[in-house]
C-alpha cells in the first residue's frame, strides 16, 4: 500500500511539473497571441494549470492522510484477526473440556477422560510434551500421571515445590536463563509452562492436588495467552477430577458401612451372585464365612454404644488383615459379618476361619476381662458352594444354620455346615 501511494505521488507531482511547463508555455503565448479564439484556450490552459498546481498540496496532504488510514485499518483487522483466532483457541480448549466433562459424567473413566484432555491442551498450545500429575498430600506422593510425547519426564523437585507446595504457575521461554530449573534444561530442554491444578478444602481453602506442564525441546515464545489458555485448561480439568474423586467418595459411601468400613449388605450380597457365576462356570468351589461376636450385647451394656464401636472396628481390622484381597469382608448387620472365599475349598476355608477364630480371641479388647470366660471371642459358620447350596440365599441359610450350631453349642468356635461342633473353641470336623 505504501509503495502505491508513493506512486501516485510521483504521478501528481509529475503532473504538476507538466501544468508548470503548460503554464508557462501558455503565458508566452498570450503575450505573442492576438486572435480571440486562441486567447481564450489560452486563458484556459493558464487557469487549469494554476488550479492543478493548487490542488497537488492538498491531495497530497490527503494521499498522506488516506495511506494513514489504510494502514491503521490494515493494524486493526489483524488485531481482529488476532483477538478472533485467541477466541477461536479458547473456545475450541473450552467446549472440548466441556465435551470430556459429559463424557466422564457417561462413562466415570477419568483416566481415559485425562488422556483426552491432555491430547487436547497438545493441539492447543502447539507443543509436542504435556504432563498431567495427581497428588495426594496425605500420602505425599504423586498417584496419577498423565504423559503425552515423553516417558518418565522428570519435572525435577524445585519445580514440584514451587508448583505443588506454594501453588505458582511458571512461564520461562529459556530455561538456560533459569538456574533453579537447571535439572530441564540439562536434559534439553529449552521452554515451559506449568500451573498447579486446585480443589476447595472442606476448610474452604484452595489446595493444590496436581499440575500440569508443556516443555518444548526447540526455543518456543510461550506467551501470555498460552499461560491463561494453561490456567483455563487447569480450572476445567481441576473440577472434573474433583467431581470424579467425590463421585467415587459418594460410590464408595454406598456400598461401604459407615462405622467400620466394610462393604455392606447390598455390595456383598452383589459380589456372592458375581463370584458364585463365576465359579459355576469355571466348576470351581466357593466359601462363605459368617461370624457372630460371641456376647456383644453384654460387652454394650457394661461398656457403652462407644466401647461396642471400637470393638466392631477392631474385629473388622483383623477380618481385613486375615483374608486375601480377592476375599470380600462384609458387615452383615449389628455384630454379624461375613466372608466370601472365591475359588476356596473347604480345607483352604476352614484355616482361613480358625485363623479369624484365634486372632480375635487372642486379641486385648479393653474391658474383655468383664465378658463370660473373660475373653472376648467370636463364633463361625462356614457353607461351601456346590455342596452346602446352589444359589446365594442357600449358601447363606446354610452359613447361618452353622453359625447357629456353633452359638448352640458353647460359641468360640468354627462350625462347618452339617458337621458336628467340636467342644473347646476348635474347628469342627467334617
Amino acid at each position: 500500500m505504501r509503495l502505491r501511494t508513493t506512486l501516485l505521488t510521483g504521478v501528481l507531482y509529475l503532473f504538476g511539473v507538466f501544468a508548470a511547463l503548460v503554464a508557462i508555455y501558455a503565458a508566452n503565448a498570450l503575450l505573442d497571441s492576438q486572435d480571440v479564439s486562441i486567447l481564450r484556450v489560452q486563458y484556459l490552459l493558464l487557469g487549469l494549470a494554476a488550479v492543478t498546481l493548487g490542488l497537488i498540496i492538498p491531495l497530497r496532504w490527503w494521499l498522506e492522510s488516506l495511506s494513514r488510514d489504510l494502514f491503521f485499518a490494515r493494524r486493526h483487522l489483524e488485531t481482529v484477526q488476532n483477538r478472533l483466532a485467541i477466541r477461536e483457541e479458547d473456545a475450541t480448549l473450552l467446549t472440548r473440556i466441556n465435551e470430556l466433562t459429559e463424557k466422564f459424567s457417561e462413562t466415570r473413566n477419568l483416566e481415559a477422560v485425562l488422556h483426552q484432555a491432555v491430547s487436547t491442551l497438545k493441539e492447543v498450545l502447539h507443543v509436542r510434551i504435556v504432563l498431567l500429575q495427581l497428588y495426594s498430600h496425605e500420602d505425599t506422593r504423586f498417584f496419577l500421571r498423565i504423559e503425552e510425547g515423553a516417558r518418565d519426564l522428570d519435572l525435577g523437585g524445585e519445580l514440584y515445590e514451587d508448583v505443588i507446595e506454594k501453588g505458582k504457575s511458571r512461564l520461562i521461554n529459556n530455561l538456560q536463563s533459569t538456574p533453579e530449573y537447571a535439572h530441564l534444561a540439562g536434559n534439553n530442554f529449552h521452554s515451559l509452562l506449568v500451573a498447579p491444578l486446585f480443589r476447595w478444602s472442606r476448610q474452604g481453602a484452595k489446595e493444590t492436588m496436581g499440575l500440569v506442564a508443556a516443555v518444548s525441546e526447540e526455543q518456543h515464545d510461550f506467551t501470555a495467552h498460552d499461560q491463561y489458555l494453561m490456567t483455563a485448561f487447569a480450572k476445567q480439568a481441576g473440577m472434573i477430577i474433583e467431581n470424579a474423586q467425590l463421585y467415587q467418595k459418594t460410590e464408595a459411601l454406598a456400598i461401604r458401612d459407615g462405622l467400620t468400613n466394610l462393604y455392606n449388605y447390598r455390595r456383598f450380597k452383589e459380589r456372592l451372585d458375581e463370584e458364585l457365576n463365576k465359579c459355576r462356570a469355571e466348576g470351581r468351589s466357593l466359601a462363605l464365612l459368617m461370624g457372630d461376636i460371641d456376647h456383644f450385647k453384654h460387652y454394650n451394656d457394661r461398656h457403652g454404644h462407644q466401647g461396642g464401636d471400637a470393638v466392631l472396628r477392631g474385629v473388622a481390622d483383623i477380618l481385613l488383615r486375615s483374608t486375601r484381597g480377592a476375599d470380600l469382608v462384609a458387615r452383615y448387620g449389628g455384630e454379624e459379618f461375613v466372608v466370601i472365599l472365591p475359588r476356596t475349598d473347604l480345607e483352604g476355608a476352614r484355616a482361613v476361619g480358625e485363623n479369624i477364630r484365634r486372632r480375635i480371641a487372642d486379641e486385648k479388647f479393653p474391658g474383655e476381662e468383664t465378658q463370660p470366660g473373660g475373653d472376648l471371642t467370636i463364633t463361625l459358620g462356614l457353607a461351601v458352594f456346590p455342596n452346602d447350596g446352589q444359589a446365594a440365599d442357600e449358601i447363606i441359610e446354610s452359613a447361618d444354620q452353622a453359625l447357629y450350631e456353633g452359638k448352640r453349642s458353647g460359641r468360640n468356635r468354627l462350625v462347618v455346615y452339617g458337621a458336628p461342633s467340636a467342644p473347646g473353641g476348635r474347628a469342627s470336623e467334617s
